[in-house]
């Protein structure tokens, strides 16, 4: 019995921190992003309209620019999109905080604004489920628990 709890304990710490077989790792869901081309929807187009030139901020980041990640955290406020851009712009976040790792994510994450953290906060939350990023990413999980929602 005791064998067998081992072996899920490490099943499951094996399927928590890299991905499934078969399944891009995060640099590479953030090199198809920067390849992808800007297509009606995309968060691309989407944030051009809202003033933005997301691909090259998003370049910046993938490299550890801490400026671009703010850039990003606050555009989840500022930027006016929904549906495939907004599932994009979450899908690029969770992936840039498993590629850069907790402590240049976190670092960045404290110098945003409280509503730009509080959308990062409910937007990780939807990615991984509240529990999903305490352990992975404890600095970036406790600042964002602790960003209040912005009154509407």
């Amino acid at each position: 019995m005791i064998a067998l709890s081992r072996i899920c304990a490490f099943v499951t710490a094996v399927l928590a921190v890299g991905p499934a077989l078969g399944e891009e790792s995060p640099r590479e869901t953030l090199e198809r992003f920067l390849r992808e081309p800007a297509q009606r929807g995309s968060i691309f187009t989407q944030a051009k309209l809202d003033g933005l030139d997301y691909r090259p901020v998003l370049r910046k980041a993938v490299a550890g620019q801490e400026r671009a990640l703010v850039e990003l955290f606050e555009f989840g406020v500022k930027g006016r999109f929904m549906g495939e851009a907004s599932i994009s712009h979450e899908t690029i976040l969770r992936a840039l905080l498993d590629h850069l790792g907790d402590d240049l994510f976190s670092k960045a994450l404290a110098k945003a604004g409280e509503p730009a953290r509080w959308s990062v906060r409910w937007r990780l939350d939807e990615s991984f489920g509240k529990a999903g990023y305490a352990t992975l990413h404890p600095k970036t999980f406790k600042l964002a628990q602790a960003a209040r929602k912005p009154d509407e």
